[in-house]
C-alpha cells in the first residue's frame, strides 16, 4: 500500500512543490504576525480564586496595565511638571502621585503614614503610578513606554508589567533570529557529516523549514496565540525532532538509487520507510499531546504546537522532501561523498563484554538520580526567569528595595461589604504575623463616612462601584517560605469574609502554581508513558518491550532532573512539568531503532552476536539523532539572555545526550539478558523479515551510509 502511495507522490511531485509554496507564503505572514503572549500567569486555570481576583483588578483598576516610574530625589515641582507631560502621552489614562490623594501644601507629617509610605522612600525617591488604556504586550503600549522613557531625565527608571513585557518582547525579537540561524547552522554541519551528499542537508533544511513556517503560522489564521516560550523553542525543537524522519527516507532512497532509476527508487524508499516513519512520529506526537493534560494552560500551548509540528514535519518528509530530492537528483548524485562520521563496528562488541557490569551501572544510577530529584528546588518565581539585564527588571529591583511593591498582594472585594465588616477585615489582616502594612480605602478614609464625602482621587484609586481592593505587604519576601506562610494565614482570614472576597497578586499566583505542579507532572508523565507504551506494544506486538524501553528513557529523564541538583541549579517550573513528556517522546525512537535492529539480527544470529551487531549498526543513526536534537537547542541554551529559555533548552539538550548514551551503552545489555522474557512475551520475535518496511518501528534495515 505504502509503495503505491509513494508512486503517486513521485507522479505528483510538481503539484506537491507548488502546493507547499502556496501554503508557505501566507504561513510566513501568519508566523510573523501571530500574537505572542508574554504573561505566563494568563495560563493559570480561570476558576482559581486568585485568578478571579486578578481579573477584577485588571477589569476595574487596570492593574495589569500599571506602569511605575521611580524618580530619584526630585523636587515636588519637577515631579508635578513631569506628571503633567506624561498625562498627555497617548494611551495614558491616569497618572497618580501623592498630590492625587493629599494636599502638597500640608506638611507630610500630617499625612497618613500609609500614604507617605506608598509614594516616598526613606532615601528621598518617589513613585509615579501610571494607568494605560491599552493592554501589556500591545504594540501601542510598547510605543507608550518608549514615549514615557523619552520624557525622563537620567536616573529615572520605569517598571511594571507593561514595561517588563515591552523589554522582554524587544529582547526576544532581537535574539530569535540568532536562535534559528544557530540551530540551522549546527544542524547543517551535522548533516554534512552524516549524509552522503553535500546537497541533501540543504534540501532537508528547506523542507523542514517550510514545516516550521506552516506550524507557526497556523495560530494566526485560527485566531490563536503562542506563549513566548513556545515561539522561542518550537522551531528549533521541531527541526531537531523531525531529523529522524528525514534521515530514514533519505538513506533508504540512496540505497535504492544504486539499483533503480530515481523515480522508482524514490517510490520504493517511501513505501519501505513510511510505516516506520509514521510509527516513530506517533510516539513523539503522543509525548507532546500528553502535555495537554496539564491544568496549567502553558502545557497545552507547547504540547499542541509541537504535536502539530511533528505531524506537519512527517507529512512533508514523505511528500515535499522526496519532491525536492527528485527535482535535484542529478546534483545530489554529483555531490555524493563518504560520510564523515566513522563506522562504529567495535561498539557492539565493547558493550557486550561485561553485560552484568553495565546492568549494575544502570541500577546504581538510580541512587544519585533519586537523591537529586528528592532535593531539587522547583522555581515558580517568574521574576527569576526574566532577563536580569533589561532596564525594567533592574528598575523593579530598585522599586522593591525601596517600597516593597513587587511583593505586594491584594485583597479584592468584589461586592458590597458592610463598612464595619470591611474594617474588621483590614484589622484582622493587619494582625497577621509577618504583615507589614495594609493600604486601601479604609486606611486612607473613614469607611463609615459616606463615599460621596471622600476625595475623588481616593475613590478612583481604590473603589470602582461596589468593587474595591487593599494592598498587603509582607515583612519577608513573599516568595520565601516565611512570606508564603504569612500569605497562607492572610488567606485564612480573607476566606472568613465569604465568597466574593479574594486574595490575589503575583506571590499568591506563584503559590497556587507550586501547589499544582506535582499533580500536573504526575498526570503528564502517566499519559505520556501509557500513550507511548501502547504505540510500542502495538508496533512490536509485545508486552515486555514497551516496559523495557520506556523504563530506560524514564531513567534518563530521572537522571536529567536529578543532575540539576548536583549542578547547583534550580528547575524552572516549565521544565519540571514538560521535560518528561518532551524527552520521552523525542528520544524513545533511539531505543526503538536499536530494538528493531536487534529483532532483525536475532532471526539469523544467536542473542550475543545479534545484540552486538544491532548496536554497531544502529550507533551512527542514534548518535546523529541525539546530536541533532541537542545541536538544534544549544544555540538557545548558550545565547539566550532569558533564563527560563536557557534553562529549559539546556535540560532538553542534556536529556537527548543522556538518552543517547544510556541507549547505546546500557540498553544492549538489558535486551541481551532479558531475551528469554522478550521472546515469551512478544509475537513472532526473531522471525525472518524482508526489507519491505515490515520492521515495527525505526530503521530495521540500516540506511546506505550505516554499517550493514
Amino acid at each position: 500500500m505504502f509503495e503505491r502511495i509513494g508512486t503517486q507522490i513521485v507522479r505528483l511531485r510538481w503539484v506537491i512543490l507548488t502546493l507547499c509554496l502556496l501554503l508557505a507564503i501566507p504561513a510566513a505572514y501568519g508566523a510573523a504576525h501571530t500574537r505572542v503572549n508574554y504573561d505566563l500567569f494568563s495560563y493559570m486555570p480561570a476558576d482559581l480564586p486568585a485568578m478571579q481576583g486578578q481579573r477584577i483588578l485588571d477589569d476595574h483598576f487596570r492593574m495589569n496595565g500599571s506602569v511605575v516610574v521611580l524618580l530619584q530625589k526630585t523636587p515636588d515641582w519637577r515631579v508635578l511638571a513631569l506628571k503633567d507631560r506624561i498625562a498627555h502621552v497617548p494611551n495614558v489614562s491616569k497618572v497618580t502621585w501623592s498630590d492625587s490623594l493629599a494636599d502638597l501644601t500640608v506638611p507630610k507629617s500630617f499625612w497618613p503614614q500609609a500614604l507617605v509610605d506608598q509614594f516616598y522612600a526613606k532615601d528621598g525617591s518617589t513613585l509615579l503610578q501610571i494607568s494605560l488604556t491599552t493592554p501589556p504586550g500591545d504594540p501601542r503600549t510598547n510605543a507608550t513606554i518608549s514615549h514615557i522613557r523619552a520624557l525622563l531625565d537620567g536616573g529615572a527608571e520605569v517598571t511594571g508589567e507593561p514595561a517588563i513585557l515591552a523589554d522582554l518582547q524587544s529582547l526576544l525579537q532581537k535574539q530569535l533570529p540568532l536562535y534559528l540561524v544557530t540551530a540551522g547552522g549546527l544542524l547543517l554541519v551535522l548533516l554534512l557529516a552524516v549524509m552522503p551528499s553535500f546537497l541533501l542537508p540543504f534540501l532537508f533544511l528547506l523542507a523542514m523549514g517550510v514545516g516550521v513556517v506552516i506550524n507557526l503560522g497556523i495560530p494566526y489564521f485560527t485566531g490563536g496565540s503562542l506563549s513566548y516560550i513556545t515561539q522561542a523553542i518550537a522551531a528549533a525543537l521541531q527541526l531537531g525532532v523531525s531529523m529522524d524522519f528525514s534521515i530514514f527516507l533519505i538513506m533508504r532512497y540512496l540505497e535504492e538509487r544504486d539499483h533503480f532509476p530515481f523515480h522508482e527508487a524514490m517510490a520504493k524508499a517511501i513505501g519501505r520507510t513510511a510505516q516506520a516513519v509514521l510509527a516513530s512520529a506517533a510516539t513523539a506526537i503522543a509525548g507532546f499531546l500528553a502535555m495537554s493534560a496539564m491544568n496549567i494552560g502553558l502545557g497545552r500551548d507547547i504540547g499542541i504546537t509541537m504535536a502539530r509540528g511533528v505531524a506537519i514535519s512527517v507529512l512533508l518528509a514523505l511528500t515535499l522532501l522526496p519532491s525536492l530530492i527528485l527535482l535535484c537528483d542529478g546534483a545530489v548524485e554529483k555531490l555524493r561523498h563518504r560520510p564523515l562520521i566513522p563506522q562504529l563496528d567495535g561498539l557492539g562488541r565493547l558493550v557486550m563484554r561485561h553485560p552484568w557490569t553495565l546492568i549494575g551501572i544502570l541500577v546504581l544510577l538510580v541512587v544519585p538520580a533519586a537523591i537529586g530529584n528528592a532535593n531539587n528546588q522547583v522555581d515558580t518565581n517568574v521574576n527569576h526567569m526574566m532577563p536580569q539585564k533589561i532596564a525594567s527588571i533592574q528598575a523593579l529591583d530598585a522599586v522593591t528595595s525601596r517600597f516593597g511593591l513587587a511583593d505586594a498582594s491584594y485583597i479584592v472585594i468584589g461586592h458590597t461589604l458592610a463598612p464595619n465588616r470591611e474594617q474588621a477585615l483590614v484589622d484582622a489582616v493587619k494582625d497577621v504575623a509577618g504583615v507589614s502594612d495594609v493600604v486601601g480605602y479604609a486606611t486612607l478614609a473613614d469607611p463609615t463616612v459616606p463615599v460621596s464625602f471622600v476625595p475623588q482621587a481616593v475613590r478612583d484609586q481604590f473603589i470602582d462601584g461596589q468593587t474595591r481592593y487593599y494592598m498587603v505587604t509582607t515583612q519577608a519576601d513573599a516568595s520565601s517560605d516565611q512570606g508564603q506562610q504569612t500569605l497562607a494565614h492572610v488567606q485564612q482570614v480573607v476566606s472568613r469574609f465569604g465568597p466574593g472576597v479574594y486574595l490575589s497578586g503575583q506571590a499568591v499566583l506563584e503559590n497556587d502554581l507550586s501547589k499544582m505542579i506535582s499533580g500536573d507532572q504526575r498526570r503528564v508523565d502517566l499519559y505520556s508513558i501509557v500513550g507511548i507504551a501502547a504505540i510500542i506494544g502495538v508496533a512490536f506486538l509485545s508486552f515486555s518491550i514497551p516496559v523495557l524501553l520506556v523504563a530506560v528513557i524514564e531513567l534518563a529523564v530521572f537522571l536529567n532532573l536529578g543532575l540539576s541538583f548536583f549542578l547547583g541549579q534550580s528547575v524552572p517550573f516549565v521544565a519540571s512539568l514538560a521535560l518528561g513528556a518532551i524527552q520521552l517522546g523525542s528520544t524513545i525512537n533511539y531505543a526503538l531503532l536499536l530494538t528493531s535492529r536487534y529483532r532483525e539480527e536475532r532471526a539469523t544470529r544467536p542473542p550475543r552476536e545479534a545484540i552486538a551487531a544491532a548496536t554497531a549498526r544502529s550507533a551512527q543513526a542514534i548518535i546523529a539523532s541525539g546530536l541533532s536534537l541537542c545541536l538544534a537547542l544549544v544555540g538557545i541554551w548558550v545565547l539566550s539572555d532569558i533564563p527560563i529559555l536557557s534553562q529549559l533548552t539546556q535540560m532538553i539538550a542534556r536529556g537527548a545526550l543522556l538518552s543517547m548514551t544510556i541507549i547505546l551503552c546500557l540498553l544492549p545489555a538489558v535486551l541481551y539478558k532479558l531475551t528469554p522474557v522478550i521472546e515469551r512475551t512478544t509475537l513472532h520475535w526473531g522471525r525472518s523479515q524482508k526489507a519491505e518496511g515490515n520492521v515495527p518501528v525505526g530503521v530495521g534495515n540500516p540506511p546506505a551510509s550505516f554499517p550493514g
